[in-house]
């Protein structure tokens, strides 16, 4: 993949890189597409090149459906659509790795059955990327029970816990119990099980979605959260458990 070199805006994170030639760009929408990867939209962005958060609010969430290499167009299927559709979007999705992918685009939309919408667009000028990942991450055995619970409205949700640090959790789940957890959102008072017996709580905000399919649990949404409003009481329990087990 060919990166481009050319001087960020100061508002930029320096551990962005830029890809702006076509072959990257294209690498990049083939690779999510690939994956089935689930992306954000957010509209009425006021700065496309934030690091952590871009703000604005959510419109939808998307895959890719077709990458068109002679027209350079893209087509998104869209779920969860929220009106009024913008004109001007910013995608914001996650490869492996915890790398943050974002763009720029102008959507075409069109809309489908059963509430669903489709996105057509040029592709991007330029793509953005970020490795967003700062705290060795503690893997979570399976079939343990390790798992994050919380109120959603009148729902109790409860997610398993695929991997933790000091800064963040890993969250996995189906498509329906993980389709409330936008690009975004925080989540108060959430309760971590941490195993024997260790329980914290905490606020989430979630950073990325990627969906993924497992051989024994089918198709799988993992949604990656920030910590939010730790005590030193969670963060000195936190620093122990990843002491103990050797991170």
């Amino acid at each position: 993949m060919q990166l481009e070199s050319v001087a960020a805006p100061a508002a930029v994170d320096l551990s962005y890189y830029r890809l702006s030639t076509p072959v990257a760009v294209q690498q990049v929408l083939e690779s999510l597409q690939r994956q089935q990867a689930v992306m954000t939209l957010l509209a009425d962005v006021p700065d496309a090149y934030a690091v952590q958060d871009a703000g604005g609010r959510p419109c939808g969430m998307a895959v890719l459906s077709q990458v068109d290499a002679e027209q350079q167009r893209l087509v998104m299927e869209v779920s969860g659509a929220l009106l009024p559709l913008p004109a001007a979007v910013l995608v914001v999705a996650h490869l492996p790795g915890s790398v943050r992918t974002q763009w720029e685009l102008q959507a075409q939309w069109a809309e489908l059955s059963h509430g669903r919408w489709q996105l057509q667009a040029p592709w991007p000028n330029q793509v953005l990327q970020h490795q967003r990942r700062r705290h060795p991450r503690l893997q979570l055995p399976l079939g343990q029970r390790y798992e994050a619970s919380f109120m959603f409205g009148q729902r109790h949700c409860v997610l398993h816990m695929d991997d933790l640090s000091q800064g963040g959790v890993a969250l996995r789940g189906t498509r329906s119990e993980t389709s409330m957890l936008f690009m975004g959102r925080k989540i108060s008072k959430v309760v971590l099980d941490l195993g024997s017996g260790v329980q914290v709580q905490v606020d989430l905000t979630v950073r990325s979605r990627r969906s993924y399919k497992s051989f024994l649990l089918g198709e799988q949404v993992m949604v990656g959260c920030s910590l939010e409003g730790m005590t030193d009481e969670v963060q000195t329990a936190l620093a122990r458990i990843m002491q103990e087990r050797g991170v």
